[in-house]
């Protein structure tokens, strides 16, 4: 990447590396998934990390995947049901060099 302040970024970002995937799992978490993807943003920003989030939603019929979208993550559909499954689906379709997950915190 250039170094000057106006220069143009000599790549796409889809084409540089992406070092770390974060995996949420999701069904139906409307109320919760906007803090969530919030947190994890924020995280990759200031920690400067060329990172992805994926949503991997497993039927969620509560718009969950809408709002992950407009959210600018990469919403993965998974049909096997349970969490297991969306785990393992949402890091199959992962691009970075490590893969973690992340789910909210029960109450």
């Amino acid at each position: 990447m250039p170094t000057d302040a106006n220069a143009k970024p000599t790549r796409e970002p889809e084409t540089c590396p992406v070092e770390l995937s974060v995996v949420m799992p999701c069904l139906n978490e409307a109320e919760t998934l906007p803090e969530c993807i919030a947190k994890v943003q924020q995280v990759l920003y200031q920690h400067r990390i060329a990172g992805e989030i994926i949503v991997a939603d497993n039927g969620s019929t509560n718009g969950s995947s809408d709002i992950a979208a407009r959210m600018g993550v990469r919403v993965v559909r998974v049909k096997d049901k349970r969490y297991g499954n969306a785990l393992r689906g949402g890091a199959a379709s992962a691009r970075g060099k490590y893969v973690i997950t992340a789910d909210r915190q029960q109450s």
